[in-house]
């Protein structure tokens, strides 16, 4: 998934930094507690996986769905679902649902071709359906969900945000969408998964390494990926504005200039952790020497 503020390039020396904190911890291995509050895409989450339990969380539902696939699932659910997804790619006919009729060229919106848009449709429409039969477990569910929002991103006709569109359709957009799998490590506890305020949640769970990667600019995710939303929860709301953004989302306090230093300080007061491990730019809304 393209996002914005990803920690990929980042991994190796947080990890540096995340070593040095277990290095200090009298436990073993797997019974480390490491939480990241806003996971994001769940690229610092996974990387920890198969090292220690891992508490994971985020506001926003795409993201909420990416981290139960990637730290719920393992190899044996990628098996399970490769007959779905190969349904999905040479078997099943597009839709004209919600993402077809608001999202594609036929909508008015360029953010999909028409065929591409038909078969989210169909693909979103699918899974739910199997998973209200109870013929998919909620493991496969958020497997197959996550295939169908990946695919998606992949060919969206944008620059990589869902605030705006191209007129044009250009390079991988104009590919047919390809649902696939997932190479998923294992995980050496049973982690726990949260979509919720991290405010809120950091009042409800302890641990030993907290790991915070809050938003550091005016940017609102719940904006700059409203999409994802939208096709994750296929829930068809009530949009609005040329870029048909989900109408009544309340932006994040951590956006804020003016509300982000409470939001800071009451997060780091209410914590039962032994190491905080924090990744924030230097052009944030918080100065550094708060």
């Amino acid at each position: 998934m393209k996002y914005l503020g990803s920690k990929t390039k980042l991994l190796g020396f947080i990890d540096t930094v995340v070593t040095e904190c277990q290095s200090k911890i009298n436990k073993p291995s797997d019974e480390i507690v490491f939480c990241d509050l806003f996971s994001g895409s769940g690229k610092v989450a996974n990387h920890f996986k198969d090292r220690f339990k891992v508490v994971a969380n985020d506001l926003e539902y795409y993201s909420y769905a990416t981290l139960c696939n990637l730290l719920n699932n393992d190899s044996s659910t990628a098996y399970e679902c490769k007959p779905i997804l190969d349904y999905m790619n040479y078997c099943m006919d597009g839709e004209q649902g919600f993402i077809y009729q608001n999202y594609s060229e036929d909508g008015g919106r360029t953010y999909f071709t028409n065929d591409n848009a038909k078969k989210i449709d169909a693909g979103i429409s699918l899974v739910y359906r199997l998973y209200n039969e109870k013929e998919l477990t909620e493991q496969q569910f958020y497997y197959c969900l996550c295939s169908v929002l990946e695919g998606a991103d992949k060919v969206s006709n944008t620059t990589g945000l869902y605030t705006a569109y191209l007129k044009e359709f250009k390079g991988s957009s104009i590919k047919p969408i390809v649902f696939k799998g997932f190479q998923l490590k294992d995980s050496v506890a049973d982690n726990d998964v949260y979509l919720g305020d991290a405010n809120d949640l950091v009042k409800a769970v302890s641990g030993d390494i907290l790991y915070l990667d809050p938003p550091y600019n005016q940017r609102q995710y719940s904006g700059d990926y409203h999409l994802l939303n939208t096709i994750a929860q296929n829930d068809k709301p009530e949009i609005a504005g040329i870029t048909g953004k989900r109408v009544g989302r309340v932006g994040s306090p951590w956006s804020s200039k003016k509300k982000v230093e409470d939001e800071f300080r009451t997060l780091v007061e209410s914590a039962n952790f032994e190491f905080l491990v924090m990744s924030y730019s230097n052009e944030s809304l918080m100065p550094s020497e708060l």
